[in-house]
């Protein structure tokens, strides 16, 4: 798969990313706009053809990939992809860390995340540190109050999401929590 993320990569196509095997029905929308030789930054729009943020993860979690289906076609003419942002990477970048380049930006901008591990557990947060083996995130429950302090094993996250909607709401609400 990964000379096809690779690919598609440098195209700029709309693609449909099927990762869940245990719902082959669910897949994200969106473009591939930065990859590595083990990982992808993924622009996600949902189902309402509204932008949906960013994803970087593990491109052996994608097990199909569909480009110019009639479903995609159709939503091509509702989308309106906003240009990425300056600081993100773009194209292919050989010995990269995306994952430490995404969380290191999330933390210098106060960026809320999402993190998925591998056994499909899903954490929001704010970075509070990282290093090749351990992240550090401030968690935030659905209302936006803060949930203690949490780690991961960088080898078992899958995805770290951000600047989606489900991310910004509860960034908005945690924000308002704090006045």
């Amino acid at each position: 798969m990964n000379d096809i993320i690779k690919k598609i990569c440098d195209k700029n196509t709309f693609v449909e990313i099927y990762t869940n095997r245990n719902d082959c029905e669910k897949f994200a929308t969106g473009y591939i706009v930065a990859c590595t030789d083990d990982e992808f930054l993924f622009h996600g729009f949902d189902n309402d053809n509204l932008d949906d943020g960013y994803f970087a993860m593990r491109n052996d979690a994608v097990f199909s990939i569909k480009r110019n289906t009639i479903y995609l076609q159709n939503m091509l003419h509702f989308i309106k992809s906003e240009p990425l942002q300056d600081d993100l990477p773009k194209g292919y970048w050989m010995d990269f860390d995306l994952f430490g380049e995404i969380l290191s930006l999330c933390k210098k901008n106060n960026v809320l995340i999402t993190i998925q591990l591998d056994c499909d557990m899903l954490s929001y947060g704010w970075v509070k540190s990282f290093d090749a083996d351990v992240l550090e995130i401030e968690e935030v429950d659905s209302y936006g109050l803060a949930d203690g302090v949490a780690y991961f094993r960088m080898e078992d996250i899958i995805l770290i999401g951000f600047g989606g909607i489900e991310e910004t709401r509860r960034a908005r609400l945690s924000k308002e929590m704090k006045r």
